[in-house]
């Protein structure tokens, strides 16, 4: 947490690690058009809110369908949600954290659900899964979040995984196998992407973190996946990779191994998918019907 003394908030760096905007872009946006106002340590340093960060990411959406940055940038952020089809979640994902905050089970377990299945699966991921990761994060680096609301919100993933399989995924549906590696303790992004894979349709089979790769592969090759998806966070990426292209080769045929999190963002192997944003994963999905 913040001493009186320091300005809270996620430095630009972190802030571009989460959303997926550069950091020479987002000064840009500050400077040229005014499209966010991040506060100033005596350094000079900036530091960006979760509102700050939260408005980022609709800008991203914004600009990743075609808008200019010019046109949106002085929109306040309900009309940000109204271009992007959000006015009406209000700001779920924020509930769903204030709720896990609270150590409130039962209600942020409903309001998953409840955006679940009001809204299409590519709708779901953009404006409800993508921003609760981004405001976890920042909730996680200001201190707001401890280990203890990490682990309450991974475990109401999965649940909320469990429920919707059986609703949108028949028995002939596709796997999808997700878990961590060794050292990598870290799983909410992997769960949040198995979320974006129930809701398209996909059977999900959620494994603990940190499974050996031996291990991993047993249940790969007895399940054949069509779908393995590993997370990376806190893994150097230089480890990352070297594992990843370990593993790939070793995988059976038909099973398409799918990588995401800040530690594999720029990493390049041979027939290994790399999601850089859980909108990025359902683009994905949505163009391999399952089965």
């Amino acid at each position: 947490m913040a001493s009186p003394n320091e300005v809270a908030g996620l430095p630009v760096g972190r802030v571009a690690e989460l959303t997926g905007v550069g950091i020479e872009t987002l000064r840009s946006w500050e400077r040229r058009h005014g499209a966010v106002t991040p506060k100033r340590t005596k350094g000079g340093a900036r530091r960006y809110t979760e509102q700050e960060v939260t408005r980022v990411g609709l800008l991203k959406r914004l600009v990743d369908q075609g808008w200019s940055i010019s046109s949106v940038a002085g929109r306040d952020t309900t009309e940000l949600q109204e271009l992007l089809g959000d006015r009406l979640l209000g700001d779920l994902p924020g509930a769903v954290l204030d709720a896990v905050l609270a150590f409130d089970l039962d209600e942020a377990e409903a309001l998953l659900l409840r955006g679940a299945r009001q809204f299409s699966p590519e709708h779901f991921s953009d404006a409800v899964l993508a921003p609760m990761l981004l405001q976890a994060g920042v909730r996680w680096a200001d201190g707001r979040f401890r280990v203890a609301h990490e682990h309450v919100l991974s475990s109401l993933v999965r649940r909320s995984v469990q429920r919707l399989t059986p609703v949108t995924a028949g028995r002939s549906g596709e796997w999808l196998v997700g878990t961590t590696l060794p050292g990598e303790r870290h799983a909410l992004g992997v769960l949040m992407a198995s979320m974006v894979a129930a809701t398209h349709g996909r059977r999900v089979l959620m494994l603990e973190p940190e499974l050996p790769e031996d291990e991993l592969l047993a249940v790969v090759e007895g399940v054949r996946p069509r779908v393995l998806g590993l997370s990376f966070v806190t893994m150097r990426p230089a480890e990352a990779e070297e594992r990843v292209a370990a593993l790939a080769p070793r995988l059976p045929k038909g099973s398409t191994l799918v990588v995401g999190g800040r530690g594999v963002h720029d990493l390049a192997v041979d027939g290994v998918v790399v999601a850089r944003s859980l909108q990025d994963f359902a683009r994905w999905l949505s163009g391999r019907p399952s089965r």
